[in-house]
């Protein structure tokens, strides 16, 4: 069975929690469509959460899965922007396939629109649910409301989660779905303890209705390609360039070193950013 039709996304929202619960269960939701599937494929340096151990399973970084082995089985690896491998990858036994736009601890590796389109066409072709995970890279932290939203309709997700700035720090978390995904969520099929409360989903509709006023985009807009015109000058003293996107950039290399000699190491230098990448 063919994934959906191309139409606009987020018929259905789940509110959770917080990042945990958003994400414990993600790849519950693939699997109950009525389709005969084993498999999911990850990408090498994605963090698609850590919680035991649904999303330890689909975390590609080893330090974080070994002292919970065994995982589920049927958990694929691929590499970022590889079109070639697609085909070998997400076959008929395939579920879904989880994508952070913009990999955050694997080092701010952006995906190309091109591969993106490949990806979704190859998931239509065998069937395959495919997930944004937008966590880290999401909401206004590229300057657009999704990572995504710059790529053209053929190559959008099936499934977006989203948490960490969703309620300006407060715990929540919200999964969009199309609807034929939607409609295999019936009740019942994702506990949620807290999910949902009013404080957390009227913090969340404030942050949205702020960031999303078309005064603060434009800002958003104007400071982000300052930044992104400051940024592309560490070009001049350090070997590789600066990656990602306004607001969500990451800069490698001998910025290491840069952290460490001015005494910023803790406060600046993230441990699981693949360890070449200084975020901001």
């Amino acid at each position: 069975m063919v994934v959906g039709e191309r139409r606009a996304l987020g018929a259905c929202t789940l509110e959770t929690n917080g990042e945990r619960r958003r994400g414990s269960r993600l790849p519950q939701r693939p699997r109950r469509r009525p389709r005969r599937a084993e498999q999911s494929l990850v990408l090498a340096e994605a963090n698609n959460g850590l919680a035991f151990s649904q999303k330890l399973s689909v975390t590609s970084n080893p330090k974080y899965q070994k002292p919970f082995l065994p995982l589920i089985p049927g958990v694929k690896v691929g590499q970022l922007n590889d079109t070639a491998a697609l085909e070998g990858l997400v076959g008929e036994k395939t579920c879904a396939v989880i994508v952070e736009p913009i990999q955050g601890e694997g080092g701010i590796n952006a995906a190309d629109v091109e591969w993106l389109r490949a990806l979704r066409k190859r998931c239509d072709e065998v069937g395959a649910v495919l997930i944004f995970d937008e966590i880290q890279c999401g909401l206004y932290r590229t300057g657009n409301l999704w990572a995504h939203s710059s790529v053209p309709a053929d190559g959008h997700p099936d499934i977006v989660t989203t948490a960490k700035p969703l309620a300006n720090g407060y715990p929540i978390g919200a999964v969009l779905m199309r609807d034929n995904i939607a409609e295999v969520m019936t009740a019942g099929t994702h506990g949620t303890t807290f999910g949902g409360s009013p404080l957390a989903c009227a913090l969340g509709y404030h942050v949205l209705s702020r960031l999303s006023d078309k005064a603060v985009v434009a800002s958003l807009k104007e400071t982000s390609d300052y930044l992104e015109k400051r940024l592309s000058l560490l070009t001049q003293w350090f070997p590789d360039n600066v990656g990602g996107k306004p607001w969500f950039d990451g800069s490698k290399s001998a910025m290491r070193d840069f952290a460490k000699a001015q005494d910023t190491w803790a406060a600046t230098w993230p441990s699981d950013a693949n360890d070449r990448a200084f975020r901001m």
